[in-house]
C-alpha cells in the first residue's frame, strides 16, 4: 500500500495538488451554498453572498495553478494572491460570526438599500419584492455553529494551507 502511495504521490506534483485542492474545496463550498439557496430555500443576507467571492477568485487562480504549477514565480504570486482571498474570507466571516453572535451591530451592510423612485406605488413595489434577511439570524447549524462560523474555520484552514504553499521550496 505504501509502495502504491509512494509511486503516485511521486508523479503528481505537490503545487499541482495544492492548486486542485483549492479548486475543487472552493467549487464544493459554493456548490453547497448555492444548494442551501435555492433547495434548501435559506435566503443568504449580503454578508452570506460577500463570502462567496473570494471562492470565486479562489477558483479562478487555483485553474492558473493547475496550467501553470511549474512554473515557480507565477506560482508565487497564486498563492499569494489565495492566500489574501482567504484571508479576506476570514475577516468577513470573523464580522458576521460576531453579529451572530451579538459581539457587535450591523449598521448598514445587511440593510436593503432602495432606489431614488419618485413614484411611492414604485417604491411600494420594490419593498415588497425585496426579501429582509438579517446577518443575526442563524437560518442553519450545526453543533451549535453556523454556516459562518464552518466558513470562518474552513478559510483559516485553506489560508493557512496558501501560506504553506508560497513557503514550499519543492518542485
Amino acid at each position: 500500500m505504501m509502495a502504491i502511495k509512494k509511486v503516485i504521490f511521486s508523479k503528481i506534483s505537490f503545487h499541482f495538488l495544492m492548486f486542485g485542492f483549492f479548486a475543487l474545496t472552493s467549487f464544493f463550498v459554493l456548490s453547497y451554498a448555492y444548494y442551501s439557496q435555492y433547495v434548501d430555500m435559506l435566503e443568504p443576507c449580503n454578508l452570506c453572498l460577500y463570502q462567496r467571492y473570494p471562492y470565486w477568485i479562489a477558483i479562478g487562480l487555483s485553474v492558473f495553478g493547475l496550467f501553470l504549477y511549474k512554473k515557480s514565480k507565477i506560482r508565487f504570486v497564486l498563492y499569494a494572491f489565495l492566500f489574501f482571498t482567504f484571508a479576506a474570507n476570514v475577516g468577513i466571516s470573523f464580522y458576521h460570526f460576531g453579529i451572530e453572535q451579538s459581539w457587535w451591530t450591523d449598521h448598514e451592510i445587511c440593510s436593503s438599500t432602495l432606489g431614488d423612485e419618485d413614484d411611492i406605488d414604485e417604491m411600494r413595489k420594490q419593498i415588497l419584492a425585496t426579501p429582509v434577511v438579517q446577518c443575526a439570524i442563524v437560518q442553519w447549524s450545526l453543533f451549535g455553529l453556523s454556516m459562518t462560523g464552518y466558513n470562518f474555520i474552513l478559510s483559516c484552514f485553506l489560508m493557512i494551507l496558501s501560506f504553506l504553499g508560497i513557503i514550499k521550496k519543492r518542485n
